[in-house]
């Protein structure tokens, strides 16, 4: 695995996809860095609107934990509710 958490197969599929999308000529991006950009102004619009934690946890993080819908999921999204959950912050 390398440094930042990339194995081979990852990095060879990252590649393919990049590589469809430049075929294609879609508008997705086509290099690292073009989905780098992307996912940069998206944080920056994220933090302009002023999103609240309670707001991000209920609308991306507890619906990527559910992906797959596996009970493990469910009993991480339990417990985190319990202890993250910004309800449960006095």
């Amino acid at each position: 695995m390398g440094k930042q958490g990339w194995t081979a197969k990852k990095a060879a599929l990252e590649l393919a996809r990049l590589q469809e999308a430049q075929k294609k000529g879609t508008g997705e991006p086509v290099t690292l860095r073009e989905k780098r950009e992307i996912a940069r102004a998206e944080r920056e619009k994220r933090v302009k609107e002023g999103i609240t934690f309670k707001q991000y946890f209920e609308d991306m993080f507890v619906p990527q934990a559910e992906i797959g819908n596996q009970e493990r999921h469910v009993k991480k999204r339990r417990s985190l509710e319990i202890g993250l959950s910004p309800s449960s912050v006095p």
